[in-house]
Parts: C-alpha cells; structure tokens; sequence
C-alpha cells in the first residue's frame, strides 16, 4: 500500500452541484505538480489517496500486450484506409484517360 497527498478538481464546474466539492466520488485527482486550471477544472482542496492495488506484474504485462496489439490494429485500419483511397484516386485518373 502506499499513501499520497493529490490534488481534488471538479472537472466541469459550470455543471457542479454544491455538494460535488465534498463528495470524494464526483471528484478527480492528480499529482501535486499537476495543474489543470488551464482546463478549466476548479480545485477543492487536497485528498490523502491510500492505494492497494490488486494488479499483479502477469495483468500489468497482459495488459501492455493488449494495448500494443490495438494500436498495431488500428495502424493497420488507417493504413488499409489509406491505400484503399490511393487506388481510388489511381481508378479515376484512369478513367480520364481511357479510351474505348
């Protein structure tokens, strides 16, 4: 386990009830070098953050495989894409020069 101080936001203050800034649950954290005023997310305070985490290094691993796999997926789409609308561009050049 391992405890942290965080900084507490309130990500859409424009939609905020009073009650958001004291619920732990409707808030957002960060690290105390992290400022996301720039966002336009509104700061309540500081939260103490005890983690356990339950993640073993097999899940961890599994799950950086699967993130990489979805990322060689979706290259492939957009590169699939993108042949697929150079063909295109070929076929209609090809039609204005053809000749029957």
């Amino acid at each position: 386990m391992k405890t942290v101080t965080a900084r507490a936001w309130i990500a859409h203050p424009e939609w905020a009830s009073e009650d958001d800034a004291e619920d732990p649950t409707r808030l957002f954290y960060t690290g105390m070098d992290t400022d996301m005023k720039t966002e336009g997310w509104l700061e309540v305070g500081t939260a103490t953050i005890t983690l356990k985490s339950t993640l073993t290094k097999k899940d961890l691993v599994l799950s950086m495989v699967e993130t990489q796999e979805a990322k060689i997926k979706k290259i492939q789409a957009d590169a699939e894409n993108e042949i697929n609308n150079l063909k295109r561009k070929i076929m209609e050049l090809q039609a204005i020069t053809y000749e029957a």
